[in-house]
């Protein structure tokens, strides 16, 4: 296990808030040990001064001292505080992970109490990450806080597009913050893929992902292989969770379509001079969407170019022609990570 300052730099802030005064002093050596500049507290109340004079980089938060409504303080929290800008990891058991589930905010996550001590380092690191923190940022070698003085720049990517099937008739069935909690439950387990397999989330666009590949430099030398392992990666980790939801136990299936292309890409700051988002464009980034719109449910549709780098990495289940809206005839392999060609049709 590697020192947190080895990777993101020193004075990396966290505060952990739990009733049980000995899981404290355990989880406050192993942060420490870990690199951390840790602060405990054993009840949100007695840490409100301090969290907001000097809020941590990530809050782990006992999700059960409240009676099973561990984010009502937090939510009060952030409506008091809005500029401050702090990411929770809950601390719980595995019976509350469904409640958490249904009102949990898209920037928090959880983990069980009763956790490895790898588990514990690999989560707030992957929260670090997942909040592109300014060491974060550095150390991958991405953009700064100030890239939106940046100027776009012309590189080869793989652009990766997730869209969740079936959620148009599912919202029409179903109230608004059980949509909202699903959708941000899916978003969770696609969004720390792309990120774990080098990739960056580009932008979400409704019931859909848009993720970039070889910006970062460690998926810079095989985005292709990267974005496959992270689109395999969607598929399994989204079935399980269509399997072990009990929100999703009935009512109108859901699954999830991927499409994948490699090609030339201008990536950098758009928008206006105020207001810039980090994103792709141009023809590939089409491409790819196009794809995605193509693919069936649990389905990976990747283009021609796409396969020829990582063809030594997949299981093809079919290959097929295809005539996209404004890009013409498409060679398209319908694909799982493996390690040989199975089966043309």
């Amino acid at each position: 296990m590697s020192d947190i300052s080895a990777i993101f730099g020193p004075q990396i802030n966290v505060t952990v808030i739990d009733h049980d005064p000995i899981y404290l002093e355990w989880l406050s050596g192993i942060l420490t040990n870990l690199g951390y500049q840790v602060s405990t507290h054993i009840s949100f109340d007695s840490a409100i001064m301090a969290l907001s004079v000097a809020p941590p980089h990530i809050l782990l938060l006992d999700y059960e001292m409240t009676l099973g409504l561990g984010n009502c303080c937090i939510d009060d929290f952030r409506q008091k505080y809005p500029q401050i800008f702090m990411p929770v990891i809950y601390l719980l058991e595995p019976q509350s992970v469904t409640p958490l589930l249904r009102r949990m905010s898209i920037i928090d996550t959880y983990i069980l109490r009763g956790a490895s001590v790898p588990e514990l380092a690999e989560r707030l690191v992957q929260q670090l990450k997942f909040h592109n923190l300014p060491g974060v940022l550095q150390e991958l070698g991405r953009y700064t806080l100030s890239y939106h003085n940046h100027a776009p720049m012309r590189m080869e990517i793989t652009a990766l597009f997730a869209d969740v099937r079936g959620f148009t008739a599912y919202s029409e069935n179903h109230d608004p913050e059980t949509v909202a909690a699903i959708l941000n439950s899916m978003f969770e387990i696609m969004a720390r893929y792309v990120l774990n397999c080098g990739g960056i989330i580009d932008k979400y666009i409704g019931d859909s992902l848009m993720a970039i590949f070889g910006y970062a430099p460690e998926s810079r030398n095989n985005h292709a292989a990267s974005a496959l392992t992270a689109a395999d990666a969607i598929m399994n980790g989204i079935s399980a969770e269509l399997n072990n939801n009990p929100m999703l136990s009935r009512g109108t299936p859901l699954s999830i379509g991927i499409g994948m292309h490699s090609g030339m890409a201008v990536v950098g700051p758009i928008g206006a001079s105020f207001r810039r988002d980090m994103t792709a464009i141009g023809g590939s980034i089409n491409l790819a969407s196009r794809l995605c719109a193509k693919a069936a449910p649990g389905e990976i549709l990747i283009s021609e170019d796409t396969y020829r780098q990582i063809a030594s990495l997949v299981q093809v289940i079919s290959c097929r022609h295809l005539n996209l809206k404004g890009l013409g005839e498409q060679t398209a392999y319908s694909v799982r990570l493996g390690l040989k060609t199975l089966s043309w049709q």
